[in-house]
């Protein structure tokens, strides 16, 4: 499809629902991130507990990178796509308020 991108969850520490995803590529990593935790998890979260997606890249001394939530999905899949063309993330749960 040529207006989406194919994105997978590689790790979490959260149970989810589905893992891989077509994206479609005018999505901000924001919005993305909003679509994972509204319908992606098999639990809802707290509402003090943020998620961060953290995209895997090429480089084995960075082996993950946190982007900025403006960043659209197909800036991330031409600079950080694998040798598969998918653009992986790790998704971390942290508690914000202590």
């Amino acid at each position: 499809m040529p207006d989406k991108v194919p994105v997978s969850i590689d790790k979490s520490d959260m149970k989810l629902r589905h893992r891989t995803f077509m994206v479609v590529d005018d999505f901000t990593l924001g919005r993305f991130q909003l679509m994972v935790r509204r319908k992606c998890l098999a639990e809802p979260l707290a509402p003090e507990t943020a998620i961060y997606l953290m995209v895997h890249t090429q480089d084995p001394n960075k082996p993950l990178a946190l982007c900025s939530a403006s960043t659209t999905i197909a800036s991330l899949f031409d600079q950080y796509k694998n040798a598969q063309n998918v653009l992986v993330f790790d998704v971390k749960g942290e508690n914000v308020f202590g």
